[in-house]
């Protein structure tokens, strides 16, 4: 795998870990949204999506 796509792979994945863990601190304590339940849930399934491409995409370069 070409190092500019693992280091795009890695990006995405760290992002989509800071992301869902900023929404579960907001589901939890209302601290950076001010809780808005909504958001959280598409912020949650976004991050999930974007962290099962890219652990796709990993597993399939190795």
């Amino acid at each position: 795998m070409n190092s500019t796509v693992k280091k795009m792979v890695y990006g995405s994945l760290a992002v989509a870990i800071v992301v869902g863990i900023v929404s579960i601190l907001d589901l939890v304590m209302k601290i950076p949204f001010g809780g808005q339940i909504t958001l959280d849930i598409i912020f949650l399934v976004c991050c999930a999506i974007m962290g099962y491409m890219g652990f796709s995409i990993k597993r399939e370069q190795s």
